[in-house]
């Protein structure tokens, strides 16, 4: 594991001033993380299509979670992802009216994309207060 300064802000200064940064030991003994199914079919190349970063400069030090841990939590490697997808086209939603009907054909492919644009995804539909509707961007729309 190497080191890298942080970049200062609000929230940082009250952590450490240095961040972890990942060795390509520490890429290659990944497992994946919450995704591993993802992780594994998944190229050395591969980026994401919203922001572009690659598997190794989307791993990241932090706090982990695991499931069947007794609620204990450690430090370690993440590098989470999810499919992204056309909220519009779920089989079944409730429109505007609130009545539950079907929905139409999807407006895009699905794509992989990183946990942090997927987060921005929601975040902006939020903000935006788009949630339960039917508008739907793209994974290139997150960027």
């Amino acid at each position: 594991m190497a080191v890298q300064e942080e970049p200062s802000g609000a929230r940082r200064r009250r952590q450490a001033a240095i961040v972890p940064v990942p060795t390509i030991e520490d890429y290659r003994e990944f497992d994946g993380g919450y995704s591993p199914a993802i992780w594994a079919v998944l190229w050395d190349e591969w980026r994401c299509p919203s922001c572009d970063r690659t598997k190794f400069q989307i791993m990241r030090w932090t706090k982990r979670f695991p499931a069947g841990r007794n609620g204990g939590h450690y430090m370690g490697w993440q590098a989470a992802f999810a499919v992204h997808h056309d909220h519009g086209s779920d089989r079944f939603g409730f429109g505007a009216d609130g009545m539950f009907l079907p929905r139409g054909p999807e407006r895009f492919e699905k794509a992989i994309i990183c946990d942090h644009c997927n987060g921005a995804d929601g975040a902006a539909k939020r903000k935006l207060d788009l949630l339960g509707t039917t508008v739907s961007s793209g994974p290139t729309a997150t960027a």
